[in-house]
């Protein structure tokens, strides 16, 4: 299971802090899990064939959400790629991302929303919805 979404006193509150010194009453908060979890898979392609130090960023389109996300992002994830079986992301929740493969030694530049910027303009673009299993090929990337 995962968490689908939070709301605060009926407003969606799954992407942003949540300031619990100010509620009134913790019954106000109901988060909704779901058993829906979402895969993507898929291989990175090099100039060369099948890239094997590389790394795939997935980020969410909306901008706002690229920074202030706490200790652990839900919609930002990185993971290295193996030339022979690629990569696999699980548990992203449902939403527009940005895919991008870059060299492996980047996959910390998440981080850095001026890197996501940059990013974007070469990333390919997914839609994700609760279930999803989807496989995702993508080109080595020199973000600049």
């Amino acid at each position: 299971y995962m968490v689908k979404s939070i709301a605060v006193g009926g407003q969606d509150a799954s992407y942003r802090p949540i300031d619990t010194s100010v509620l009134r009453n913790f019954g106000e908060i109901v988060v909704t899990f779901t058993d829906q979890i979402i895969t993507v898979n898929g291989f990175v392609q090099g100039d060369q064939g099948p890239a094997s130090n590389a790394a795939v960023i997935a980020f969410p389109v909306e901008r706002d959400q690229w920074t202030r996300y706490g200790f652990t992002p839900k919609r930002l994830q990185a993971t290295p790629i193996e030339a022979a079986t690629g990569f696999q992301m699980r548990g992203l929740p449902a939403g527009e991302y940005y895919f991008v493969a870059v060299d492996r030694s980047l996959i910390t530049a998440w981080q850095d929303p001026k890197f996501l910027e940059r990013a974007a303009g070469v990333a390919t673009r997914v839609s994700l919805q609760w279930g999803d299993t989807q496989s995702v090929n993508l080109r080595l990337s020199r973000v600049r």
